[in-house]
């Protein structure tokens, strides 16, 4: 029969109950943690694996079924595993492996963290523009899998998942799951008929011969016939409808849906995916996503906020003969965007605009000729050749001058915005303005909607090369509802992989995630691999920066790599081989994050077209070399990408600010506190002159600077920085996002170090408040926050408190991260120092040992293992033993020390202990 891992938990529950004993049994590696779900089929469990060094959903076949032999019961779920490993979607939970465990299938799945859909909807009221947000993500996810020929027969709110808040998102991603009843349309199908009996709408698991699914999530064919994709739209609707309207009476006979309880834009949707004929209903899934989407645009005439102004010119230009001179058309669009008008519109805005403002254009005009003169080259040669006897006769000719023109929009756009707030741009980036080369990879169009689809495109990107990222989102939210009706898949995908650029630099990671994934969509439908290939490095590049989802970010590389492969473009290949560096520098392995930074600079020219990129990189590359140890060799890295910076922005543009802060940080891993205070000083006068009083970079640098006066003991300065940073975050952030808890940290550490014990202890409860709120209780990165209020309850001698604390951080920690991050180090010197503090110095120096290994690794920065070398000499000389490495270690621990500029608080506890 096997092993019933189902009864050895309840036991092992009822041992904790009675004698204290918690440990749940082992199912091969997997360590059990807790029950997170129980069906029909299997039971789930949060488990540890410790080959994946992460926690994962580990699903387990129940031995005895009502009615369904083993063998078919262990068939069905192994048929889950293989439906979900071959879907590799964003919006479909992923699986790691299926294996047979004494006697028992298992599954090991995505652990995601959240809830259901149904609890997401039962927590709170939910707007409709949010419930429909959620549901266009699962119909994402079932469009994967309907495509892949899997139907899924049992889609209700229950079978997905709602991700938890992670960044400054509002909530996580969406993934429908439970693909148990599900089977790949291609295989014979074993059911004839749907067995309805009394109750709510539990899952009904019913013999071969019939019908699976749940009561009042089923689509009426479904009495006679096979499920279908048509049958989970219609399960997917009445979910929607659920959720919507409120829940119906799943025991009545007849179903009464009542379509004046929904909100009048989406009734006719939603009527039509619960129409009683499958043929009816919308053709699929993706159709399914665009009526959704389409219901939620706004009212008001797109074209208004693109720019009507052009389209019908340049429809005529293609579409219509006896038009007048297109060579007259583009220059008067040369004009518009780079006449003597445009300059002088430039110079008025300068004479009031910050000196950085000024410093930047000086900057980027001399750039702006060069490109500008190409293009007027390159459109009185097409317009000139192709043009006879009153129109255009060479089509070649008149697409390249129809997208010339679109890109001179884009360059429109950018000095529009720029000469209307000169200091509110968070950039000026003309460098890498290009029309010429834009044009040899634009689609082509062929009608005026398309067309003007591609200049609202075109103006969005003007606007975030001035950092107008809120008005390009705004732009590209309304462009890509215009996008929908067209032909052009190619022309969509570039819409929403724009759409996605533009929502991510405005902060609006969860939007940016879906119009990223939409444009996967198209763009693997349309064949564009190009497209295709940057929504997969955008994928990857938000679940490192926005989400922190390392697994996540690890899942989606594989399709990224298999995409660019298939683009011959080296600049792809670079930015892939950049966001994994972001992964291994994430997954603390610095040395091959060092080595993938250096790949990807090598292919970046070194020219102002790259200027900006080549110093992002460079940063990265500089935080990677400090996490290896190499703090001293990482400065000059942070110092040329300030200087790139400058050759672009001008030295006081707030992005050199940004660079200030990573000088200042490579000064402070290198114990320069002094360098590190005075650039983080630099920042804050930039941001101060240029972005306003609240503003995130403001309270970044801000922060920085409040650290660095504290590493010099300047604790009233701190104090003032940290204080203005953690009220700019609770502004700007707003109360529960879980992005102010840095600043609310460094506070409470330097109101400790004032003596103010009870303020400081409850800033740091506030910090785990907000955390907890946002991401439960298991999520790795409270650990920190618990760390602190241990630190802060040894020093007020409860030890208990303390020892409960540091043992929380490690549990938190160990199942995300394994055993032996770097980040362990810290609540193994905390609990070591507990033990010290209770004379068990047998346990203490079995602490060290182990955050001694941690380090040895190579992964630690130096002080951090100078730190641990300390601790254990002290350790190890209260069991009067090993004299001789006693010895050894503190001076390794002085030697670290030797060369640290400023105060440095660790050292001046290392320098002054002399071992006995």
């Amino acid at each position: 029969m096997g092993l019933d891992v189902e009864a050895e938990a309840l036991r092992a529950s009822v041992r904790g109950r009675l004698f204290g004993d918690v440990a749940l049994p082992k199912v091969g590696r997997y360590a059990l943690q807790r029950r997170v779900g129980r069906g029909g089929m299997g039971v789930v469990y949060a488990a540890l694996d410790p080959e994946l060094g992460r926690t994962v959903a580990l699903k387990v076949l129940r031995p005895q079924g009502p009615g369904v032999p083993d063998d078919a019961r262990e068939a069905r779920l192994v048929r889950e595993a293989r439906t979900l490993a071959r879907l590799s979607h964003p919006n479909v939970v992923s699986v790691y492996a299926v294996e047979r465990i004494d006697g028992v299938v298992c599954i090991a799945m995505e652990f995601v963290r959240g809830q259901t859909l149904q609890g997401w909807l039962d927590a709170q009221p939910r707007s409709t523009a949010d419930i429909v947000g959620v549901f266009i993500e699962a119909a994402r996810g079932l469009a994967a899998a309907h495509r892949e020929g899997v139907v899924h027969r049992d889609f209700k709110p229950p079978n997905v998942m709602v991700g938890a808040a992670e960044g400054r998102a509002r909530r996580g991603r969406v993934r429908v799951l439970d693909f148990g009843l599900a089977r790949a349309d291609e295989q014979p199908d074993d059911t004839t008929h749907e067995v309805f009996g009394s109750g709510s709408g539990s899952a009904t698991q019913t013999q071969t011969g019939t019908v699976m699914g749940t009561r009042g999530y089923m689509a009426p064919e479904l009495r006679e016939g096979p499920a279908t994709p048509a049958s989970d739209q219609f399960s997917f609707f009445l979910s929607l409808y659920d959720a919507l309207a409120g829940p119906r009476d799943l025991t009545a006979k007849r179903r009464v849906l009542r379509m004046d309880g929904l909100p009048r834009r989406l009734r006719r949707v939603v009527r039509r995916g619960l129409a009683k004929e499958p043929a009816d209903r919308f053709a699929d899934m993706d159709a399914v996503v665009d009526a959704l989407e389409a219901t939620q645009r706004s009212r008001w005439p797109w074209v208004a906020a693109a720019g009507a102004v052009g389209a019908a010119s340049l429809a005529g230009i293609l579409l219509r003969p006896g038009i007048e001179d297109p060579c007259a058309a583009f220059d008067r669009r040369i004009d518009a965007a780079w006449g003597e008008g445009r300059r002088d519109e430039v110079q008025v805005a300068l004479s009031s605009a910050p000196a950085f403002a000024q410093s930047a254009w000086d900057v980027a005009q001399p750039r702006v000729e060069l490109a500008v003169e190409a293009a007027v080259d390159a459109g009185r040669d097409a317009c000139t050749a192709g043009w006879s006897e009153g129109r255009m006769v060479d089509p070649d000719a008149a697409q390249r001058l129809a997208c010339l023109q679109t890109q001179l929009l884009e360059l429109d756009a950018a000095l529009r915005r720029f000469t209307d707030a000169p200091a509110g741009p968070g950039q000026l980036d003309l460098a890498s303005f290009d029309p010429v080369s834009a044009c040899t990879q634009s689609e082509p169009a062929n009608d005026a909607e398309t067309l003007a689809v591609q200049e609202a495109v075109a103006r969005a990107r003007g606007l975030l090369r001035v950092g107008a990222y809120a008005q390009a989102h705004t732009l590209m939210e309304e462009t890509v509802r215009a996008a929908q009706p067209l032909r052009s898949a190619a022309v969509r995908a570039d819409a929403l992989l724009v759409a996605a650029g533009a929502a991510r630099s405005a902060g609006d990671f969860s939007t940016a995630q879906t119009r990223a994934q939409a444009a996967l969509s198209e763009a693997t439908a349309a064949r564009v691999d190009r497209i295709e290939a940057r929504a997969w490095i955008l994928l990857v590049d938000l679940q490192l920066a926005a989400f922190g989802r390392q697994a996540e970010a690890e899942r989606m590389l594989v399709p990224a790599k298999a995409a660019v492969a298939r683009v011959d473009d080296p600049r792809l290949r670079a930015d892939l081989t950049a966001v994994e560096a972001m992964l291994a520098d994430h997954t603390a392995r610095p040395d091959a994050a060092i080595a993938l930074y250096e790949s990807a600079l090598e292919a970046y020219p070194d020219a102002p077209a790259t200027a900006l990129r080549r110093a992002s990189l460079l940063q990265r590359l500089a935080r990677a070399m400090r996490r290896a140890g190499q703090a001293p060799q990482s400065r000059p890295v942070s110092e040329e990408a300030l200087r790139l910076t400058k050759t672009v922005l001008g030295p006081r543009h707030p992005e050199v600010g940004q660079r200030l802060i990573g000088v200042g940080t490579a000064a402070n891993h290198a114990s320069d506190a002094e360098a590190a205070w005075a650039a983080f000083d630099e920042a804050v006068g930039i941001f101060d002159e240029s972005v306003g009083p609240d503003h995130p970079s403001r309270a970044a640098a801000l922060h920085d600077r409040g650290t660095a006066a504290a590493s010099l003991d300047r604790m009233e300065e701190a104090e003032i920085d940290l204080t203005e940073a953690a009220r700019i975050d609770r502004v700007t952030l707003g109360e529960d996002n879980p992005g102010r808890t840095q600043s609310l940290y460094s506070l409470a550490l330097v109101l400790h170090s004032l003596g103010r014990v009870e303020r400081a202890t409850a800033v740091m409860q506030e910090a785990l408040d907000v955390q907890e709120r946002a991401w439960g209780v298991h999520h790795p990165d409270l650990a920190y926050v618990v760390g602190g209020l241990a630190e802060f309850a040894v020093a007020r001698g409860d030890l208990d408190a303390a020892l409960a604390g540091f043992r929380r951080a490690r549990a938190l920690l160990t199942p995300a991260l394994g055993e032996q991050h770097p980040r362990l180090v810290y609540p193994l010197i905390g609990e070591a120092r507990v033990a010290r503090a209770q004379e068990d110095a047998a346990a203490a120096v079995s602490l060290l040992e182990a955050a001694r290994r941690i380090t040895a690794a190579g992964a630690s920065e130096p002080m951090i293992a100078a730190q641990v070398a300390f601790e254990l000499a002290r350790a190890l000389e209260a069991t009067a033993a090993q004299p001789e490495r006693i010895t050894a270690l503190d001076a390794e621990a002085k030697a670290a020390c030797a060369g640290a500029k400023g105060q440095v608080k660790t050292c001046t506890e290392i320098l002054a202990y002399e071992p006995a």
